[in-house]
């Protein structure tokens, strides 16, 4: 069952994330149909050999990597992995509002790891455009999920102007 969703539809995930034992050299015919994600740690230690792919590259952030870090790399990837550990850890939340709205990221920001569907509504508000959701997530709930509210209070990543400000 896909279980990436994105624009109110699911498709297969086709990203595969590199560790510090991929050889990138045989690795480019292996990924050649998908998304390399590349830990932001890999990045930061060492870009070159991943400016020289072939692929659409994307980065993994992992929880306490932060956007700062690769302020001036983002026009490389068209693609931002920001996982989440647990359900109970935000930190992701503030790391997609932060690469949408401070540093201007216009990629598909995609929330991966835990991530359950009572979280979408939310995460969408921070900036999160598509969300690998985990494997007991049911399809029908998440699309629901993304509509939970119809007014919104707040200004938000999605959406900048509060309620107050659309009143007439």
């Amino acid at each position: 069952m896909p279980r990436l969703l994105k624009n109110n539809e699911f498709y297969q995930d086709s990203t595969v994330i590199v560790t510090a034992e991929t050889d990138l050299n045989s690795a480019q015919e292996t990924f050649a149909d998908k998304t390399v994600l590349i830990p932001v740690k890999l990045w930061l230690a060492d870009s070159e050999p991943y400016k020289a792919l072939s692929q659409s590259m994307g980065l993994l952030f992992e929880a306490d990597d932060m956007p700062e870090s690769v302020e001036g790399d983002l026009s490389f990837f068209e693609l931002i992995a920001v996982d989440f550990p647990g359900f109970m850890d935000g930190r992701g939340y503030s790391t997609a509002r932060e690469l949408r709205d401070h540093y201007k990221f216009e990629g598909d920001i995609r929330a991966t790891g835990d991530v359950l569907i009572d979280q979408l509504f939310a995460m969408k508000r921070c900036g999160f455009s598509s969300f690998l959701l985990r494997e007991d997530q049911k399809q029908e709930d998440a699309l629901k999920a993304l509509d939970t509210f119809t007014l919104r209070y707040q200004g938000s990543s999605d959406d900048h102007q509060p309620l107050y400000r659309k009143r007439g």
